[in-house]
């Protein structure tokens, strides 16, 4: 598939779902059908979105959306070509009734994540997870072609255990959340309260909020610390879909990639090695602040 097609399509396609799309292709004509594992996510969102369009490569496309939770309001609904499923993956029993029935998976798109509070928790339970998927549908899908397994800094960075910030707080809604999307209403909430836009961490990452120097540095959790209220009150008048300010971003999150574990060092990320071994796609970090902004506008989280 290429990349230069699948960055195109990503960024117009949450404007461009219709309804009517899903509906117009018949139950018989699938070529490939998709196990997105995660679906709620930010990248499993993406991946149904655009697997869900008819000139998607591989297509046309029957999909299975898993995740830990019911589909929020914004999630596309139930059709011939996409089928919801919740259910828990560290619950080996659960995940076999659910997977079990499905034999016609061609292709498995692994995108979950359950962070813990440390690394050795957090091998344990993602590779089990993993497993108990992998189990049920390797044996049982004779057609299986392919299984895409999603890594990525947020997954191998390794966690502080002794670091307040390290330790994540577990998900409570399903929203396609990202440390990068939370600013968005991270600067609504501040402009509601009166106080400037700043940026939290060094003078590189985020330009227009102005930046005050090392010594007044931030953490955007301590920040969005009791502003429910506030958050409330603009989801109301926005009439936006009901969500809790700590389910609309990875507070903790963004505070480990602006200003480190709490242990004052930043982090640094290069994508050298992998560039090595042929990977060479990327996207614009500013165009992916927009796009997933616009996305969650789109979705009626943020005003």
């Amino acid at each position: 598939m290429s990349l230069s097609w699948w960055w195109a399509r990503s960024i117009g396609a949450v404007r461009e779902r219709k309804d009517d799309e899903l509906a117009a292709v018949p139950q018989h004509s699938f070529q490939s059908v998709a196990l997105v594992v995660g679906s709620t996510g930010i990248v499993g969102t993406s991946l149904i979105d655009i697997l869900s369009l008819p000139e998607t490569p591989g297509g046309s496309w029957k999909v299975y959306a898993l995740s830990r939770r019911p589909p929020p309001p914004w999630s596309l609904p139930s059709s011939s070509s996409l089928t919801h499923i919740h259910v828990h993956l560290t619950d080996s029993a659960a995940v076999a009734d659910a997977l079990a029935p499905l034999t016609d998976i061609t292709h498995v798109f692994y995108v979950a994540w359950s962070p813990r509070a440390t690394e050795a928790e957090n091998r344990e339970a993602n590779s089990a997870m993993l497993r108990n998927v992998l189990s049920v549908v390797v044996p049982n899908c004779p057609g299986l072609a392919h299984v895409s397994l999603q890594t990525g800094t947020k997954h191998y960075l390794g966690w502080d255990p002794s670091s307040s910030s390290a330790r994540c707080p577990p998900r409570t809604h399903p929203t396609p959340r990202t440390c990068h999307a939370g600013t968005a209403p991270t600067s609504t909430t501040t402009k509601r309260t009166s106080s400037s836009p700043r940026s939290p961490g060094a003078a590189a990452p985020l330009e227009w909020t102005g930046y005050d120097g090392e010594e007044k540095q931030f953490k955007v959790s301590e920040a969005m610390a009791g502003k429910e209220a506030v958050w409330a009150e603009i989801v109301r008048e926005n009439q936006l879909v009901e969500t809790h300010l700590h389910d609309v971003a990875d507070w903790w999150l963004m505070d480990v990639v602006v200003y480190g574990y709490g242990n004052n060092w930043k982090l640094l990320d290069s994508m050298n090695k992998s560039k090595e071994h042929g990977f060479l796609g990327f996207r614009d970090t500013l165009k992916s602040y927009n796009t997933w902004i616009d996305k969650m506008k789109a979705y009626k989280i943020v005003p």
